[in-house]
């Protein structure tokens, strides 16, 4: 009697399957509409970011206030004036008291005093360069909109506007904020500012080098004051001023900030107001000169009072930089403050190097300086330093400096923007102060000098935020794996109702199941990953139309085989569907949060130890979906037409690569795993096999299969191959025909007659709820002739069930074992099944 092929196997599983999915058209429907819910929700709430947030003047270029007034002054003085509704109010002189200190904020023009003492403000004016200081508690009530450009502009605007000719900006050093600075020495003042500095004993001397990072060398020569001021500003084709703050640094300025790094520098953040600007000058040269370190002073008074009592100080007199700070409010707008330089408020920082005896010791104290660093047991204290230089062993010949930059600045990564880092201003400062050591030049200026730094030219811009992309990763990863419940519970549902025994029964055999199912699961995959591709691309969102189509194609069907073997692995580790289902579904939202709250900065800044948690295949999906999502953004961001190509796949950081082999490596690892896992754990898969069954060959005699030894629960000896000695030990109570026919059973030498044999064949349920264990076949031996009909008869709980379903393969015996035609049910159910029917 032989079994079915594989042809009529598989057909009959089709079939199976088919019948399955017509009977569950509703779930279909529901589990197909998956991708496209969650397209829909991004897409709204992309609609609506654009609507609400991205439609915000802050994002387009500025343009000229017509009408810029002073909100703080009023709110603060609220019920102490009258307002004619126009930008006019009129303060009585009852109350002209309270508003002494807020007048000086005012130009004299508009203010008038009236015959009765009262005190009257135009409070609201026009904006002629600049934008209204919105930040400082300004509010701009109406502008001219045909006239718009980077000259009205915010900074924040002014990554918006056209800038065919970009301004130059000197290069500014990046200086921690007072709150976090260091003393570079006990008692320091408020205003010091160290940086760190160590050398080889065998080179330059570490302290005259410090001595000449910062020089405080300020140009006194007349010409070339004249020339930096006649080319410090400039007018572009199309009337925009266009400043050339390379001009400052020819006149030995160095300057610093504690202003965040931006992305782009069509305007310096530290020269905005409301940015704290440091001249560099090193300790205690401010101080001799009577210029305070913690006061705020502009730069026309600082210079009057650094050249006070030289020769040069009635020729600075005369210079347009010379002028004083102003307090109107168009003098503290933000983008075109330096029209006058001499209005460019700055604060004095004196300069400290700090030597140290060697690297070590310079890489400990900045390390400690971070406060999380915690090197003062539990303290968090912040002693953070302007930056660090170890020129190693720099001579005559020779220049070798690392530089350290104590700063933790995200840099985005994985495709998203980055910021522009204030190195270059230190790393010149390194390279002048070794020229001057080896030339011994006594100059303000090296020609090694960095003297600006600039952006490059640029359209017109407007802001494109992806808000899709930046969720998508999370959403996505949802979407992508909600088929993994799917498919694991018809897999657990097939074991749980025994189903796939009483196929196995009919003649399934697991390769016919395996490639069958897996090939279907494979067929509704790919149908839901096209609706999710399609929609996603039919409603514009981004990532589906950026994203090269051949990349995605990769990326999500090397995720569908692993999934789909991943599901074949789990489910050898549930019995109910019920858990198994719930299982999967935490796994599927809880990976998802994960990777999204606590995996993503570290993919973004690409940590060696991601590698590791990619193997879990939900941390690999978020990867590559969080690489396209990324590259997406920043597309179209920079309005570029492609996102991740192949030709991106290269870059530094990138993982997608390897997450395709990931997904490869693991789909064969889960196949192999899941395959042996089913034999041998306990299931609806039948009779469990021995954990090293693939090796039973080297071993198993021929005639091995003919009733190996086993011994019961109670430690007796049971039965042995035919002919071995034995003992025979007799179940208490049993009858006298059941005891002939063990003595029958148990003297066979041959079984050709009797095509199934049981011998001691014992079923013992586990006790639930830590109750007793229930006995349920106690011993049964018996054989079956050949041309025999037999039938169990017995009242209800007798065993009948139990036995036959041990002899069919639905239930493992606790001990004993049974022969069908010489094949023993405990290891040869599969062959058994080709030469039996079953009737369930």
């Amino acid at each position: 009697m032989g079994g079915t092929g594989v042809k009529t196997q598989a057909g009959a599983l089709i079939r199976k399957s088919w019948n399955y999915q017509k009977r569950n058209v509703g779930g279909n429907i529901c589990l197909c509409s998956a991708p496209i819910f969650f397209c829909v929700i991004l897409a709204i709430m992309q609609a609506l970011i654009n609507r609400v947030f991205l439609s915000n003047d802050d994002f387009k270029c500025g343009c000229k206030c017509t009408t810029c007034c002073p909100e703080w002054a009023l709110a603060s003085q609220a019920g102490n004036f009258t307002s004619d509704g126009a930008g006019n109010i009129t303060i009585p002189a009852s109350n002209a008291a309270a508003w002494q200190p807020l007048l000086a904020q005012f130009q004299p023009s508009q203010i008038s005093t009236g015959s009765d003492g009262s005190i009257k403000i135009t409070t609201c004016s026009a904006i002629n360069s600049g934008a209204c200081p919105v930040d400082d508690g300004w509010k701009c009530k109406s502008k001219d909109k045909s006239q718009c450009g980077i000259q009205y502009s915010s900074t924040q605007q002014s990554a918006f506007c056209p800038v065919p000719n970009p301004s130059v900006w000197p290069a500014v050093m990046q200086v921690p904020s007072r709150d976090r600075r260091a003393e570079p020495y006990p008692g320091a003042p408020e205003g010091e500012v160290g940086f760190l500095i160590t050398a080889d004993s065998n080179g330059l001397s570490a302290q005259d080098l410090g001595n000449n990072i910062i020089t405080g060398q300020i140009s006194s020569n007349p010409a070339t004051w004249a020339s930096a001021l006649q080319n410090l500003y400039q007018k572009d084709a199309q009337g925009n001023n266009v400043f050339n703050g390379d001009q400052l640094s020819t006149l030995g300025f160095q300057f610093g900030t504690d202003a965040d790094p931006q992305i782009a520098l069509y305007i310096e953040r530290s020269f905005s107001a409301g940015e704290e600007l440091y001249l560099m000058i090193p300790s205690p040269m401010c101080t001799a000169k009577n210029i305070s370190i913690t006061d705020e002073i502009c730069l026309g008074d600082f210079l009057q009072a650094w050249f006070k009592g030289t020769p040069f100080e009635p020729i600075l007199a005369n210079s347009s930089i010379a002028t004083s700070c102003a307090g109107s409010a168009e003098s503290s707008t933000t983008s075109d403050s330096l029209i006058n330089a001499g209005s460019l408020r700055v604060y004095c920082a004196e300069t400290f190097p700090m030597v140290q005896p060697n690297a070590v010791t310079l890489q400990d104290i900045l390390y400690c300086g971070y406060y999380q660093a915690r090197c003062n047991i539990n303290d968090l204290i912040n002693n953070e330093f302007m930056s660090a230089f170890d020129f190693q062993d720099s001579g005559a010949s020779k220049l070798s400096v690392d530089l350290y930059i104590n700063q933790t600045i995200n840099q985005g990564g994985g495709g998203q923007p980055g910021r522009n880092m204030r190195i270059p201003a230190t790393m010149s400062a390194a390279v002048a102060s070794w020229w001057k050591l080896v030339t011994g030049a006594s100059s303000d200026q090296s020609p090694l000098d960095v003297l600006g730094v600039m952006s490059m030219p640029k359209e017109a811009s407007e802001l494109r935020l992806d808000f899709s992309s930046l969720l998508g990763p999370l959403f996505y990863s949802w979407v992508v794996q909600l088929l993994l419940p799917t498919f694991l519970q018809q897999l657990v549902y097939e074991k749980e109702k025994r189903l796939r025994t009483m196929m196995k029964m009919h003649g399934l055999g697991d390769v016919a199941y395996w490639t069958v199912t897996y090939l279907w699961f494979l067929l509704l995959y790919i149908v839901y990953i096209a609706i999710f591709i399609i929609f996603g691309a039919a409603i514009n969102l981004k990532m589906f139309r950026r994203t090269n189509l051949g990349i995605q194609i990769i990326f999500y069907l090397l995720f569908g085989n692993c999934m789909i073997a991943f599901s074949f692995l789990l489910s050898s580790l549930f019995s109910t569907t019920r858990t198994a289902v719930v299982v999967a579904f935490l796994y599927v939202f809880a990976t998802g949060l994960l990777g999204e709250l606590l995996l993503q900065p570290f993919m973004a800044d690409d940590k060696s130890w991601v590698f590791f948690a990619e193997w879990v295949p939900a941390f690999s999906l978020y990867r590559g979906l969080f690489e396209m999502s990324s590259y997406t953004f920043l597309a179209e961001y920079t309005n570029s037409r492609s996102g991740l190509t192949f030709a991106k796949l290269k870059d530094d950081g990138n993982g997608m690569t390897t997450t395709w082999a990931i997904f490869a490596v693991e789909w064969a690892i889960f196949l192999v795993l899941g395959w042996y896992l089913e034999q041998v754990l306990p299931g609806g898969n039948g009779i469990r096999r021995r954990p090293l069954f693939f090796i039973d060959w080297m071993w198993r005699k021929p005639d091995s299969h003919l009733l190996e030894g086993r011994h019961s629960l109670d430690g007796s000896p049971s039965f042995g191959p035919a002919g071995a000695s034995k003992v025979t030990v007799r179940p208490s109570g049993e009858l006298d025909d059941v005891d002939a026919e063990r003595r029958r059973v148990e003297a066979l030498a041959d079984y050709s007659d009797n095509p199934i044999v049981l011998k001691d064949l014992k079923k013992i349920y586990p006790g639930l709820d830590g109750g007793k264990p229930k006995l349920a076949v106690r011993s049964l031996t018996m054989g079956v002739q050949r041309g025999e009909c037999l039938g169990l008869l017995g009242p209800n709980g007798a065993g009948k069930t139990t036995s036959i379903n041990m002899m069919t393969g639905f239930l493992e015996p606790t001990a004993g074992t049974g022969v069908v035609e010489g094949l023993d049910i405990r290891t040869d159910m599969p062959s058994i099944y080709k030469l039996m029917g079953v009737c369930p």
